[in-house]
């Protein structure tokens, strides 16, 4: 099978991202594959066309392409407006009104939709989609029996506000109420805009914020830290959570979106109410005294890589769409 592959080049620090290199690597073994090089890819014969990210189809590409065209939708955040505590909210809000029309008309190009949550699934208007989880390589979260620093909690990802960050730093004072040595550090890129307001807010609190490290060095933290929360207002579905449980780590959250559909509440993590920081610092002093959940046997029932890559290759020989 001939597949074009429309994609953003280069290392991505995100989920898609992730998404993106395990995809290409598991399909280059299987399959012709190319990414979109520019217009001299619209004449060639491809038997499928995949967008690997909404965010990143131009119409006008998918408009000249002559192939069954499949897009990965990896959020709905665009369908509707969702407000939550943050410093850009009117721009967030005219930006969802421009990527709903923008999204939509893409949609309307394509012949199947790919998504990556239940939750996100019922999100999608669209007579074609499929639903495929995520999977990650787990050995680079493989732990080396180094020794833990029981008092570091990981808060990791891009767009802070959305994924929580006041609520924590909200709940960060009533956790040093009980665990005086715990201090969070705050991994991965952000808006300029939102990292100098989550600084100024946090300027009093044991907080660092961590930018520009590699995807190595991002596991190192992984496999140093006790906790992982992600106290999200809205989340599709949280690679982060996946990550977490290879290495072995508690992850506390929010029950918002698609994270209940990998973290069950009291087995391989805990749950909280959005925005309820007297309940965030509450599960962060229990799992950070407490310890360990049953995180290993949960993670044998999640999907491998080659799992997911079986199931994307059942989508492309669908017969459902032209």
């Amino acid at each position: 099978m001939k597949i074009l592959y429309l994609t953003q080049t280069g290392q991505l620090l995100t989920g898609s991202g992730t998404y993106r290199d395990l995809v290409l690597d598991g399909m280059s073994n299987r399959h012709h594959i190319k990414t979109f090089a520019g217009p001299q890819d619209y004449e060639q014969d491809w038997d499928i066309a995949h967008v690997l990210d909404l965010k990143h189809a131009r119409l006008k590409d998918l408009q000249r392409l002559g192939c069954p065209i499949i897009v990965d939708v990896h959020d709905y955040y665009w369908t509707q407006f969702y407000p939550f505590p943050c410093p850009d909210l009117p721009l967030r809000y005219f930006l969802q009104k421009i990527r709903k029309w923008r999204y939509s008309k893409i949609l309307k190009e394509s012949q199947a939709v790919i998504v990556h949550s239940e939750y996100v699934k019922k999100k999608i208007q669209h007579p074609h989609i499929f639903f495929i989880r995520y999977a990650i390589d787990r050995n680079g979260f493989q732990s080396h029996a180094q020794e833990r620093d029981k008092n570091l909690i990981l808060f990791v990802g891009r767009d802070y506000f959305r994924k929580g960050i006041l609520t924590l730093i909200r709940a960060l004072p009533l956790v040093l109420k009980e665990i005086p040595e715990a201090r969070v550090a705050v991994i991965g890129p952000e808006y300029f805009h939102s990292r100098l307001v989550a600084k100024f807010l946090s300027r009093k609190l044991p907080i660092e914020y961590i930018n520009g490290l590699s995807p190595k060095e991002t596991r190192e933290y992984f496999l140093q830290a006790t906790l992982l929360v992600l106290p999200s207002y809205i989340e599709a579905f949280g690679i982060v959570l996946m990550e977490a449980l290879a290495a072995g780590l508690p992850i506390v959250a929010t029950r918002v979106g698609g994270i209940p559909e990998i973290i069950q509440h009291g087995i391989n993590g805990l749950l909280v109410g959005k925005g309820d920081s007297q309940q965030l610092a509450a599960s962060i002093i229990t799992s950070l005294s407490n310890g360990d959940l049953k995180r290993e046997n949960f993670w044998e029932r999640l999907f491998s890589p080659e799992d997911m890559i079986n199931e994307l290759e059942l989508v492309y020989n669908n017969n459902k769409f032209p």
